[in-house]
């Protein structure tokens, strides 16, 4: 039941961003990472799950773990405000990079500048 849930939060998150209604991607991220923390124990720790209360708390209006075993990321969601507000919360612990929705479809990229 979690993974078909998943899978029509893919094409819900499609629909959303092909649209141009990118204001419930917060909600989605929320639900998403709810129902992928659902399949197993293994996917989040304390630690994981103490982050993401933190970003929720500077205000983003959703997060999602992303990525695999040590190498991931948290996708957030929030408004033009939310870089900032991390920035401070997190101070220089970790790097952000912002994503860009754009119509050229997926492309390469390389980024392992510090800041």
């Amino acid at each position: 039941e979690n993974l078909l849930r998943i899978r029509e939060q893919a094409d819900e998150a499609s629909n959303y961003i092909n649209s141009g209604d990118l204001s419930k991607l917060g909600a989605l991220l929320n639900e998403a990472w709810g129902m992928k923390r659902g399949i197993s124990k293994s996917v989040s720790n304390d630690f994981l799950d103490q982050m993401y209360e933190r970003i929720i708390s500077t205000g983003a209006t959703g997060a999602k773990l992303l990525g695999a075993g040590g190498g991931g990321f948290f996708l957030v969601h929030g408004d033009h405000t939310i870089r900032q507000k991390l920035e401070l919360e997190f101070s220089s612990d970790y790097r952000m990079i912002p994503l860009l929705i754009d119509n050229i479809g997926s492309s390469i990229i390389h980024n392992d500048s510090q800041r």
